[in-house]
């Protein structure tokens, strides 16, 4: 990817899913998160919003992230089996309509990410979200998904995350 742009790596698996066969359809084509090597990412986005900071809807916008720490791949199968337990779960509550329709009106969508050393799960939601919201979702994902040790969920807004990548890039 160094020579080319971040939208140029985006690809789209599915264009539509509309019901629970539509999603399995996807998810059956496709690896895993614990079969993703460092530096990968799957998103699952609500049609017309791309997977990127400066699309309207996430503009000032934030996620819900989990830090599963540790490499997946060189963990035992039952953590590999835990990130993709998460990342099911997670993919589940959204086409499951397990969050309340104002909640849902401000998810954009989910993201599963590889870095060294450990694997990030996040809800990515629009500007428009609550704090009440924000804490409904951070306690969704803490009672639903299998967290371990000092793991935690909170709230990042993006304008953080860009801040920190570009402080890394003058460094370079």
């Amino acid at each position: 990817m160094a020579n080319r742009e971040w939208s140029d790596c985006i690809r789209t698996l599915e264009d539509n899913i509309g019901t629970v066969e539509s999603f399995w359809r996807a998810v059956k084509g496709v690896y895993l998160p614990a079969g993703l090597t460092d530096s990968e990412d799957y998103f699952f986005f609500k049609k017309g919003i791309t997977p990127m900071w400066e699309d309207p809807m996430n503009k000032d916008g934030g996620r819900i992230v989990l830090c599963m720490k540790g490499r997946q791949d060189n963990q035992p199968k039952d953590a590999r089996n835990r990130l993709n337990f998460n990342w099911l779960e997670l993919l589940m509550a959204l086409v499951g309509e397990q969050f309340s329709e104002k909640d849902t009106e401000c998810i954009c969508g989910a993201t599963v990410s590889r870095r060294r050393g450990l694997a990030k799960l996040g809800l990515w939601i629009t500007a428009d979200a609550s704090e009440s919201t924000r804490k409904r979702l951070i306690t969704y994902m803490e009672r639903k998904l299998k967290l371990i040790g000092d793991e935690e969920v909170r709230y990042q807004p993006h304008n953080q995350c860009n801040r920190r990548k570009n402080k890394l890039r003058r460094r370079k």
